[in-house]
């Protein structure tokens, strides 16, 4: 298990950086100007080119108005797509990326303010090949960064909640959504302060790559807009064939809507049908297409119940509720300060097992007896089984797929899954990953008292097998209101030569030896980048 801090700022230079293990990354694709404060780049709002150096801050041109910034910069909001190019794996990481190269500035006192072209439309990719030897620990440990310049005509911002994936029939041909605001939109002064105020979103962008996800590029023509409804969220998936399935939560309206592209060159548009008909949505959704049938499964939630519907290629099926204990939020308090999450569900569909069929794993955040916050996970059949009805109605919970004896608080579910080797008649791997304040040795940080540190953490997870991995990278909520961003992720990367599967985990992190001291801003505390677990 390896832990990398992938995105540590220097004081004036914003770089893709490690504190220990991560080597500096090689220079920035095309399309992303980015360098020190000198460094002439291609600015958002029409192009404008020109860069102003003073002696204490960096000024730049943007909107005709020259903008004079503090260095800062900051990751949150973490997902995680993964390609496989002549041998090699291709890891994409995306991300709400703001700093004062993308037009956003950050005010003497705390305030961030944010230009008109900003964009936090921020990536970074790695890669590795996972059969060259007994371990995956050597892979991942350069990373190069980049970032879509500015909005395409048409549209004013791109706002982060960012969605992946990769299209199954071209491993090449990569998607990277954001929420975005119209031109229409935009206040006539050219910025805002502070917080995003809700009658400004307006739909969401989608970005492609045609290089396995090392650069996208978006145009107009991605950018998707219901009536200028109010987007939140954002989910991407890929069936085999190439089918793109974008899903956002739809505020305005209370539902999901969901977007098709026929094939991974195609365009999208709306597609037809309520996934929820008569359920007033409350929260982001998440989808996963299933590699046996090339539905699409799709999860909502409403308040705490917890619901299940699939697509089936012509017509939505019926919904299932899953559960009515669901949470949609979860703050929880750790020396003395407050962690705000969200996303506390999520779900995989593992392909066919030997003698088997596909099946459907979820997991969510709930309350558990002692009162504290725990995970548990339950299971369904997406495909009958002899004598079992075809209505994804045979579904249960795995008694081992718990928390509920473990002390603190465990929240964030991140669920993956890979098939198993067939030939061995191997089941097939499962992990799941979540925070969690138990103390742990190892890991806490001296003179803190139990339970003042949050850990990443790890499962593995089979029917009947249940193991944590050990307790890694304690942190601190920074401020005394922290945030870490909506959601995170999870992804399986590739198999060892010994046939482990390996994931990587990336998330919000508080933590940065070269930004030492906490700082409060009026939309959230620094320092907040991105790191990652490796698992195997």
């Amino acid at each position: 298990m390896i832990i990398r801090n992938l995105f540590v700022p220097t004081l004036s230079l914003p770089s893709l950086l490690a504190a220990t293990a991560l080597s500096a990354c090689s220079a920035a694709p095309p399309g992303d100007p980015e360098g020190t404060a000198a460094t002439t780049a291609a600015l958002v709002a029409g192009g404008i080119t020109a860069t102003v150096t003073d002696t204490t801050r960096t000024c730049r041109f943007i909107g005709g108005r020259r903008i004079c910034f503090v260095d800062k910069e900051m990751q949150s909001e973490t997902t995680t797509t993964a390609s496989y190019e002549s041998g090699n794996t291709v890891v994409t990481t995306a991300y709400n990326d703001e700093s004062q190269f993308h037009g956003f500035e950050f005010l003497s006192d705390g305030t961030r303010r944010t230009h008109l072209g900003a964009t936090m439309m921020g990536w970074a990719w790695s890669q590795g090949n996972p059969h060259t030897g007994a371990d995956y620990d050597g892979a991942f440990n350069t990373w190069t960064k980049g970032h879509i310049a500015g909005p395409p005509p048409g549209w004013a911002l791109l706002w982060g909640d960012p969605a992946l994936t990769t299209s199954r029939s071209n491993q090449a041909r990569v998607f990277l959504s954001n929420l975005a605001v119209p031109a229409s939109r935009f206040p006539a002064i050219g910025y805002f302060d502070g917080a995003i105020s809700q009658s400004l979103l307006g739909g969401a962008c989608i970005a492609r790559s045609s290089d396995s996800g090392k650069t996208f590029t978006v145009a107009s023509a991605d950018c998707l807009s219901n009536g200028g409804d109010f987007y939140d969220g954002g989910q991407l998936t890929s069936d085999d064939n190439g089918v793109i399935y974008a899903a956002y939560w739809n505020v305005t309206t209370g539902n999901i809507d969901v977007w098709r592209a026929p094939s991974d060159t195609a365009g999208f548009s709306l597609l037809g049908g309520n996934p929820f008909p008569g359920i007033g949505i409350t929260e982001h959704p998440v989808i996963k297409a299933d590699a046996w049938s090339n539905d699409l499964y799709i999860l909502g939630m409403s308040n705490t119940n917890l619901w299940l519907n699939h697509f089936n290629g012509s017509s939505w099926a019926s919904p299932i509720l899953l559960t009515t204990a669901a949470l949609s939020s979860a703050p929880f308090t750790v020396a003395g300060k407050t962690l705000r999450t969200a996303q506390q569900f999520d779900f995989d569909i593992a392909p066919p097992w030997v003698n088997g069929l596909p099946e459907l794993r979820f997991c969510h955040t709930y309350i558990k007896a002692s009162g504290h916050y725990g995970i548990k996970c339950g299971w369904v059949h997406t495909h009958p089984w002899p004598g079992e009805p075809a209505d994804g109605s045979v579904r249960g919970w795995d008694s081992t797929w718990t928390t509920e004896n473990e002390t603190g608080d465990q929240v964030n579910p991140d669920v993956a899954a890979v098939a198993g080797n067939n030939t061995n008649n191997e089941p097939p791997d499962w992990r799941a990953t979540w925070y969690d304040t138990q103390s742990d040795s190892e890991w806490d940080p001296p003179n803190l008292p139990d339970g003042s540190v949050v850990h990443v953490v790890g499962g593995f997870m089979r029917p009947g097998l249940f193991i944590l991995s050990e307790l890694t990278h304690g942190q601190v909520p920074c401020a005394a209101v922290d945030y870490w961003g909506d959601y995170d992720a999870l992804h399986f990367v590739g198999f060892d030569t010994n046939g482990h599967a390996h994931y990587l985990k990336t998330f919000s992190d508080s933590t940065s030896p070269l930004e030492p001291t906490c700082t409060f801003s009026d939309v959230f505390a620094q320092p907040l980048h991105v790191s990652l677990v490796h698992y195997d």
